[in-house]
């Protein structure tokens, strides 16, 4: 499982999904499993915001474009045969 934190304040979008692989970064995590789907299916169903208790009527979205990109490189690595 790898957990997922927010991140306050990264930039002028609002939020920051980031991955935290060792886990330990302060604050509230989340938990998906490493693979595209489960990222897809958490951000179609906002999991995301449910499990950070961020109002979806307050303006500011969650920005998941790092988290996804980490997970490409994740997904990438796993797939890629030991040299």
């Amino acid at each position: 499982m790898l957990r997922i934190v927010v991140q306050s304040g990264v930039n002028a979008q609002g939020s920051v999904l980031v991955a935290d692989e060792a886990a330990v970064l302060l604050g509230r995590g989340a938990y998906i499993h490493p693979t595209l789907v489960c990222f897809e299916k958490a951000v179609k169903r906002r999991a995301f915001g449910r499990a950070f208790h961020i109002d979806p009527h307050d303006g500011t979205p969650l920005d998941t474009a790092n988290l996804q990109t980490r997970l490409n490189g994740i997904v990438n690595k796993m797939s890629s045969p030991n040299e």
